[in-house]
C-alpha cells in the first residue's frame, strides 16, 4: 500500500509573510538538518542520526512549516511524543524555542488519566504542540476523547520502540493505518527521531537482520530512513565521546555484598568509633567484604585519577542496572566524595517497594539541579538513557555495560561536551563483553552505509487485521478496544468496582476452563474459545463488548463510574455568586396616587402587649397597617420577648379592619413613627432636626407600613390613638396659643424659661427636650414643684453643692431662673434586638415563627437559630433520596447510588434548588442592628426598590445586596424541610422537596437479590441465619439477609452481590430513625447544635460495630479475608474489656473495625425492604442494639473538637503531626499555653481514634494545670 502524505491546507488569518517564514529552515540549522527536514516536507520520514546531532531542531523546523495550520483558532494541533516522563518539559522547551507555537506538556504528573473530552477540548484549544507520553495518547484515542483527525503532525522521539505492542507502535496501528486503510487522505505527517534503529542485543554485526528490523520499523512507521552520508560530517558537529574500558579484579568475599549497604554502614557507626566511617581505606574495606572490587574501582576512578578529581565543574551520569545499585553507589558516594571535593551527588531511579519513589517532580528538579551544577554526580537506572540533553555533560560511566546496541549508543550520547569520556566498567578477563561493546563502536557506520546503498527500496505499508473478532469500535464516539487493550481495559473496569482494604475487586482467568471469572453482578464469567496463546484475550474482548452494552462501559468504553465523577466534579467547580438580594415583601411596601386628596387602604393588625414584668410605666397597644393582608398562622400569631428582669408578650392577630387614611393622615402617622424612631435609635437631635423636610409622599415603590398607638373601642374596631400620634408635630410657636389663659395651673410657675422662650409647665411633662450643651434629647416624666436651682445636690464622691453650682462647674452653664422647678428627665429606652431572647411558644400547626428559625443562621446570634432543623432535615433529605435511589435503580452499585446521591443532596445542588426558588433573599444571616433598620417612610434612608418575582409569580422588592454563602442556602433548605417535618410530618416536607425539584416517594417497589436459596450451600447458610433471626428480626424473604451479610472478599457466584447496596440504604434509615428520635425524646432542651453532637455521638461507626458484636453479629458475615477475620476477632477481645456503661464512642481506645458498623446498616437495610418499608419495624429490630441512647445530660463532646473549640476561645496555639515509622502510624497534638507546652501521642489503629486520644489527653492534662473547666 503506498504512503499517504498530509494534506497542508492553511488555516486562520495568517499572513503570507509569517507562512514563508515558517516554512523556511532556520538560518542556523546544519547541512544534513536542512536535509533531513526537507524529506521530512516531503514524506514521512525517520531521521536516524547520532545522539547531540540536533533531531529536535529538524522537528521544530517541521512543525514550524505547519504553523499556518496550526495557529489558533485552527482545530488542529501538532503532537510531540517522548518515551519517558522526564523528557517532556526538555522538549518543550526547545520546540517554545524553536517554533514560536504554543506548547502544552502532558505526562503522568498531570493527571491525564483521568481526562475526559472537555478538558482535552479546552487543551487543544488553547495549544499547538502537544508533548506526551505515548501511553496518554494511545488511551486518549481509544476512549475518543482524543480525535485522531486533529493531529496534522506527529513526531515519535525515540522511534526505534516502534514494535510489537509498544504504544508508539499500537498508536500507527490501531489508528494511522486504520484510517488510512479506510481511504482517508488527510493524515497527519510523520516524523521519527532515533540513533539506533535496532534494539537487537547481539554484538556481531547481522547486516541481514539488521534490515529486516529496519524495513520492520519503516513499515510501522508507514516511513523512510533518512541518514547522514558520513559520520565525517557528524563529526564536525558532534563531540564523539572517547570510549574506555575501566577494568576490575573481581575477588571472592567472605562477606556477600548486601543490599543493605546503608543500614548496615549506620549499624556498624553505633557499634564503632563513633569516628569510624567507610572508605578511608578502601583496600582494606574491600579485604573486609564490605566494599566490592567493582565499588572500589569506581571510588578510585572518581578520587584518584587526576583527569577528574581536581575538576571542578564535573558533569558525571553513572549508569546502573539495577535501582538497588544505583541508591547504594550514590549513598556510598555521598559519604566518600566530601572528603576530596566539593562534588554532589544524587540518584534518578523508577519505583521499587523497598525504597521511596521518586516523582517525576524529584526527577525533573534533580536534572535541573544537574544542569546548573549544584549537582555534579547522577546515579541513574536505564530511565536516564534516552533523551537527557545536558551540553555540559563530560563523563559517562557504565557501572554495568550495556546489554544492547540502542543502550550503547544511548549512555555513549549523553557525553556532550568536547573531550568528554566515556567509560565502561568491563570485569578483568571477559573478554566476550568487551568485543560486544568494541564492535557496537563499529556497528553504526557499518549499517549507515550499508543502508544507504538500499535507499531507494520503497517503503511497503503494513497490513493489519481490523475485522469484528480483533476490533470493536463504538460507532457514536469512534472509541475502540482491541485484543491488545482488552486486558488492561477489563483491570480497569475491575479497580472501579465497589472495594475495601480487604478486599480488592480483581479479574481471574482460570487456564483449564479457559474462563475469565469477574467480580461482578453484570457479568459473572466468560468462556473463550480460538487461538490457545490469545484465549485470555478473546475472554477480555468479548467481556469488554458485553460490559458496554450493558451500561457499565460508556460510549467512550471507560467504566460508567468514570463519568459520574466527572459529572460530580463538573458541579462542584460551577461558579458560585455569593452576591444576592435582600427581599422586602410585597406586604411592606406601596407607593402614592399623584392627587393630593386620595385615601391610602391600609389592613390592620393589633399587636397587643402584655406586660410580665414590673416597671413604673405600662405598655400600650399598638396597630400595625399593612398595604396588603399578611398570611398569620390562623389570623393569630404570638411569641414572647426577654426584656429586662421579665417578659414582653406579643400578640399579633388581625381584627379584620380596613382603613383608608387621608394623604395628610398618612404623613401625619409617618412623621410619628419617624420621628419616635429616630430618637430610639439615635439619640441624637440633629437626626430629629431634619424629619418634617424630608416626609412628603411620592409615586415610586417605597417601604411603607404603620406602627402607631392603637386604641380599641370594641373588639372589632381598632384605631389610632391620635392624640399621641399628632404630638410629633408640635411646635414652640404653636405650643401656647390659647392655653395660658386655660391651664389649671394658677401660679407663677406654670410658666418655664427655656431656650425658646417661655413654655406652659404642663406642657413639658411627657414631652421631648433637647439640652444643645451635649446634643441629647430626654423624655420628661414629671414636674419636681419643690425643688429648683438652689436646692442641694449630694455629690458622687461626698459633699454637698447646688444644681446652680455644678451647672457652672461641670458644664460652664449659668442657669438665669434659679426659681423654676426641676425637671424629672429620662434618657431614652436603648434599642436592643430582644429577639435574642426570643423563645418560641407551641404550635400545633406549622407556624410561621418555625419557618423564622428555619432561615435564621448562626451569625444573626439569637437564642434559636437554624442548627436543629437543619440536622434533622438532613437526615430525613438523606434518607427520601436514599430510598427513592436504591428503588429506582436496582442494578446500580453501592458507589454509584452514593454518587447520584450525593449529586442530588451535595451542597451545592441544594444551594443550586434553594436560588432557582430564590429562597437565598429571605435569608437571615447578619445580626440585627437597628442603626441599619429602614424605618418605614424615612426618606433620609430611602433605598430605591426594584420589583422582582418569585418561582410563584409572588411580588418581591430588592433592597440592597449582602453575601449568603453556598452552604447557607443549602443549610437553609434542609433547615425547611426539618421545619416541615417537625411540624407537619413527611407529607409536607415532601411536597417541599418536589417543590424545588427533588421527586421522591415511599412508594413499594419490588426488590430482587438474584439469590436463589434452592442451592445447597445456601440452605447452610440459611440454617446457620437462624440464630440471628431470633434475635433480630424474622426475613419473609431469607435472602435478603443473606445478602446483608456478605462481605466481597467472599467469592460465591450463587451470591452475586455484596451488602454494600444494602449498607447503602440501611445508612440513610438508621441515620433518619435516630435523629428523629433524638429530637423527639427531648423537644425542649433543643438548643442549636445540641441535635448535631447528639447524632455525631450515636451515629457513628464505633457505636454500630459496638452493636454488631453484641448481636453476635461476626459469627455470621460471609467473608474469606484472613486480614478481616483478624481484625474481627481483636475488636471481639477489646470489646469484652470495655465496660457495660455506654459510652458512645468517645471515651473508647479501641479501635473498632468499621466493617462490622456497615454490617449493622446492611441488616438494617434488609429489614426495611423486608419489611415493606417500615421504619418503625427497623427501629423496634436495632433499637435493643443501640440502647441506652445518649441524653443531652450524658452527652460528651468528641475530644477532638472540644480541643480545638477551647483552644480557639483561649487563643492558644495548636500544631498537629503525623508520622509512619516502620509502618506504625503515630499522632501527635500539642497545645501552647501559658508559656507552657502540652502533648498529647496516640499510636492506636485509626487515624480519627488517634487524633481523639491524643487530644483527650492533651484536654486532661491542660484542665488538671490551668483549672479549666
Amino acid at each position: 500500500m503506498a504512503q499517504r502524505d498530509a494534506v497542508l491546507e492553511p488555516v486562520g488569518t495568517e499572513s503570507e509573510r509569517t507562512q514563508k517564514e515558517s516554512s523556511d529552515p532556520l538560518s542556523f540549522a546544519r547541512s544534513y538538518q536542512v536535509e533531513a527536514w526537507e524529506q521530512g516536507m516531503k514524506q514521512n520520514t525517520i531521521v536516524f542520526l547520532e545522539t547531540g546531532s540536533g533531531k529536535t531542531l529538524i522537528a521544530s523546523m517541521l512543525l514550524r512549516s505547519y504553523a499556518a495550520v496550526l495557529r489558533k483558532p485552527s482545530p488542529f494541533v501538532a503532537v510531540f511524543l517522548v518515551p519517558k516522563d522526564v523528557l517532556v518539559s526538555q522538549q518543550a522547551k526547545a520546540l517554545e524555542k524553536d517554533t514560536g507555537l504554543k506548547v502544552g506538556t502532558y505526562s503522568g504528573g498531570t493527571q491525564t488519566d483521568f481526562w475526559n473530552s472537555n478538558m482535552w477540548k479546552q487543551a487543544i484549544e488553547k495549544n499547538e504542540v502537544l508533548v506526551m507520553t505515548p501511553e496518554i495518547l494511545l488511551n486518549s484515542l481509544r476512549h475518543a476523547f482524543f480525535k485522531f483527525s486533529v493531529i496534522k503532525g506527529l513526531v515519535f522521539d525515540e522511534c526505534h520502540h516502534a514494535r510489537g505492542n509498544h504504544p508508539y507502535a499500537l498508536i500507527m496501528k490501531e489508528f494511522y493505518y486504520r484510517h488510512l486503510q479506510s481511504g482517508e487522505s488527510n493524515l497527519p505527517r510523520i516524523l521519527g527521531m532515533t540513533a539506533s534503529l535496532t534494539k537487537s542485543k547481539g554484538g556481531n554485526s547481522n547486516l541481514e537482520i539488521d534490515l529486516k528490523e529496519i524495513r520492520e520499523l519503516e513499515r510501522v512507521m508507514n516511513a523512510k530512513v533518512y541518514t547522514c552520508v558520513s559520520e565525517s560530517v557528524l563529526a564536525e558537529f558532534i563531540p564523539f565521546p572517547t570510549l574506555t574500558f575501566k577494568f576490575y579484579e573481581q575477588m571472592d568475599s567472605q562477606h556477600p555484598f548486601s543490599t543493605n549497604l546503608a543500614d548496615q554502614l549506620r549499624i556498624l557507626r553505633e557499634q564503632l568509633d563513633p569516628k569510624w566511617s567507610i572508605g578511608v581505606n578502601t583496600i582494606h574495606d574491600m579485604d573486609e567484604g564490605l566494599l566490592t572490587a567493582k565499588v572500589v574501582c569506581l571510588i578510585e576512578l572518581l578520587t584518584c585519577d587526576s583527569k577528574y578529581r581536581s575538576l571542578e565543574d564535573l558533569r558525571c551520569i553513572v549508569f546502573a542496572e539495577m535501582i538497588v545499585t544505583a541508591v547504594i553507589i550514590e549513598s556510598l558516594l555521598s559519604e566518600l566524595l566530601p572528603r576530596h571535593n566539593s562534588w554532589k551527588t544524587k540518584y534518578i531511579a523508577g519505583s521499587n517497594k523497598f525504597f521511596h519513589s521518586q516523582t517525576r517532580k524529584t526527577h525533573n528538579s534533580i536534572i535541573d539541579e544537574f544542569r546548573e551544577g549544584k549537582v555534579n554526580i547522577i546515579v541513574a537506572t536505564p530511565i536516564l538513557e534516552e533523551g537527557l540533553d545536558v551540553q555540559s555533560c563530560n563523563l559517562v560511566i557504565c557501572f554495568d555495560p550495556p546489554k544492547t546496541f540502542c543502550s550503547f549508543i544511548q549512555c555513549r550520547g549523553r557525553a556532550r561536551t568536547h573531550n568528554s569520556d566515556f567509560i565502561i566498567m568491563v570485569e578483568s578477563g571477559d573478554l566476550n563483553t568487551q568485543s560486544r561493546l568494541e564492535k557496537y563502536c563499529e556497528r553504526g557506520d557499518i549499517m549507515r552505509k550499508e543502508f544507504l546503498c538500499q535507499s531507494s527500496l520503497p517503503c511497503i505499508s503494513l497490513e493489519t487485521d481490523f475485522s469484528e473478532g480483533k476490533f470493536y469500535c463504538v460507532e457514536s464516539t469512534g472509541a475502540i478496544v482491541t485484543l491488545n487493550s482488552s486486558i488492561s481495559l477489563i483491570e480497569f473496569y475491575c479497580s472501579r468496582l465497589p472495594s475495601d482494604k480487604y478486599s480488592k475487586p480483581t479479574p481471574r482467568w482460570d487456564d483449564k476452563t479457559q474462563t475469565l471469572y469477574l467480580p461482578n453482578d453484570l457479568i459473572q464469567e466468560v468462556h473463550a474459545e480460538g487461538n490457545a496463546k490469545i484465549l485470555k484475550q478473546i475472554a477480555c474482548f468479548e467481556a469488554c463488548k458485553k460490559l458496554h452494552k450493558m451500561g457499565a462501559l460508556t460510549d467512550n468504553l471507560v467504566p460508567n463510574t468514570v463519568v459520574r465523577e466527572d459529572e460530580e466534579s463538573d458541579l462542584e467547580s460551577q461558579p458560585y455568586e455569593d452576591a444576592h438580594p435582600r427581599y422586602i415583601p410585597s406586604e411592606m411596601v406601596g407607593s402614592f396616587c399623584p392627587d393630593g386628596d386620595a385615601h391610602t387602604l391600609y389592613y390592620c393588625y393589633l399587636l397587643e402587649l402584655k406586660q410580665e414584668f414590673e416597671y413604673d410605666i405600662p405598655v400600650h397597644n399598638i396597630l400595625l397597617g399593612t398595604r396588603n393582608e399578611l398570611e398569620v398562622d390562623g389570623g393569630n400569631t404570638h411569641f414572647d420577648l426577654k426584656v429586662g428582669s421579665g417578659s414582653l408578650i406579643v400578640n399579633l392577630k388581625y381584627v379584620g379592619v380596613k382603613k383608608c387614611y387621608s394623604s395628610e393622615e398618612v404623613l401625619v402617622s409617618r412623621r410619628f413613627q419617624v420621628t419616635l424612631f429616630r430618637v430610639l435609635v439615635y439619640q441624637n437631635f440633629n437626626y430629629v432636626r431634619e424629619v418634617s423636610s424630608q416626609h412628603h409622599l411620592q409615586e415610586d415603590i417605597e417601604i411603607d407600613y404603620l406602627i402607631l398607638p392603637a386604641t380599641i373601642l370594641n373588639p372589632r374596631d381598632l384605631m389610632v390613638k391620635w392624640e399621641s400620634t399628632i404630638s410629633a408635630l408640635f411646635s414652640f410657636e404653636k405650643c401656647n396659643e390659647n392655653h395660658t389663659t386655660r391651664c389649671l395651673v394658677k401660679n407663677y410657675f406654670n410658666r418655664t424659661h427655656t431656650k425658646n422662650g417661655i413654655v406652659c409647665t404642663c406642657k413639658l411633662k411627657n414631652s421631648l427636650v433637647y439640652t444643645p450643651h451635649n446634643g441629647n434629647i430626654y423624655w420628661i416624666a414629671d414636674i419636681l414643684s419643690d425643688m429648683n436651682g438652689n436646692s442641694a445636690l449630694k455629690l458622687w464622691g461626698g459633699g454637698v453643692t447646688t444644681y446652680k453650682k455644678f451647672n457652672e462647674q461641670k458644664h460652664g452653664i449659668n442657669l438665669k431662673f434659679c426659681d423654676q422647678p426641676l425637671l424629672e428627665a429620662r434618657e431614652p429606652f436603648l434599642v436592643e434586638n430582644y429577639l435574642l431572647e426570643y423563645r418560641q411558644a407551641k404550635q400545633k400547626v406549622i407556624p410561621a415563627t418555625k419557618v423564622l428559625e428555619a432561615i435564621t443562621t448562626k451569625k444573626c446570634e439569637e437564642k434559636y437559630c437554624l442548627e436543629t432543623l437543619e440536622t434533622l432535615g438532613d437526615s430525613f433529605l438523606k434518607y427520601a433520596v436514599s430510598q427513592q435511589l436504591f428503588k429506582t435503580y436496582q442494578n446500580h452499585r453501592e458507589g454509584d447510588l452514593t454518587r447520584k446521591r450525593k449529586k442530588l443532596i451535595s451542597n451545592e445542588s441544594l444551594c443550586k434548588r434553594g436560588c432557582e426558588h430564590k429562597l437565598m433573599g429571605f435569608i437571615r444571616n447578619e445580626r440585627f442592628d437597628p442603626k441599619m433598620w429602614s424605618i418605614p417612610g424615612d426618606g433620609f434612608a430611602r433605598n430605591a426598590l426594584q420589583e422582582d418575582f418569585l418561582p410563584n409569580m409572588t411580588t418581591v422588592y430588592i433592597s440592597g445586596r449582602r453575601e449568603v454563602g453556598y452552604k447557607t442556602v443549602a443549610d437553609v433548605v434542609e433547615a425547611l424541610i426539618g421545619a416541615l417535618l417537625t411540624t407537619g410530618g413527611e407529607l409536607p416536607a415532601l411536597k417541599f422537596m418536589s417543590l424545588i425539584g427533588m421527586e421522591v416517594d415511599f412508594n413499594q417497589v419490588p426488590y430482587e437479590t438474584h439469590i436463589s436459596m434452592h442451592s445447597e450451600k445456601l440452605v447452610r447458610i440459611r440454617q446457620n441465619l437462624s440464630c440471628l433471626e431470633s434475635k433480630l428480626y424474622s426475613f419473609h424473604d431469607p435472602s435478603l439477609l443473606v445478602e446483608a451479610l456478605k462481605h466481597g472478599s467472599y467469592k460465591l457466584q450463587e451470591i452475586p452481590r455484596s451488602y454494600q447496596r444494602l449498607e447503602f440504604l440501611g445508612d440513610a434509615v438508621l441515620d433518619y430513625l435516630i435523629s428523629k428520635h433524638l429530637y423527639d425524646e427531648h423537644p425542649d432542651q433543643m438548643l442549636p447544635g445540641l441535635l448535631t453532637d447528639m447524632r455525631s455521638a450515636s451515629v457513628n461507626n464505633e457505636c454500630y460495630a459496638r452493636c454488631a458484636v453484641k448481636a453476635g453479629l461476626h459469627e455470621h458475615i460471609l467473608r474469606d479475608s484472613r486480614e478481616l477475620d483478624n481484625n474481627i476477632v481483636a475488636t471481639v477481645n477489646n470489646f469484652g474489656k470495655l465496660s457495660s456503661e455506654s459510652i458512645f464512642g468517645w471515651e473508647s481506645e479501641t479501635y473498632f473495625t468499621e466493617v462490622l458498623a456497615d454490617f449493622i446498616e446492611s441488616v438494617a437495610g434488609a429489614i426495611f425492604i423486608d419489611s415493606g418499608y417500615n421504619k418503625d419495624i427497623v427501629f423496634q429490630s436495632i433499637r435493643p442494639l443501640l440502647e441506652p441512647f445518649v441524653t443531652p445530660k450524658t452527652l460528651k463532646l468528641n475530644p477532638t473538637r472540644e480541643l480545638r473549640e477551647l483552644c480557639t476561645k483561649k487563643g492558644f496555639p495548636t500544631n498537629q503531626s503525623k508520622k509512619c515509622e516502620n509502618g506504625a502510624y503515630s499522632t501527635t497534638v500539642e497545645v501552647e499555653a501559658n508559656g507552657s507546652t502540652f502533648k498529647g501521642m496516640s499510636m492506636v489503629s485509626g487515624k480519627d481514634l488517634r487524633e481523639r486520644i491524643a487530644s483527650r489527653i492533651v484536654l486532661r492534662s491542660l484542665k488538671e494545670t490551668l483549672c479549666l473547666e
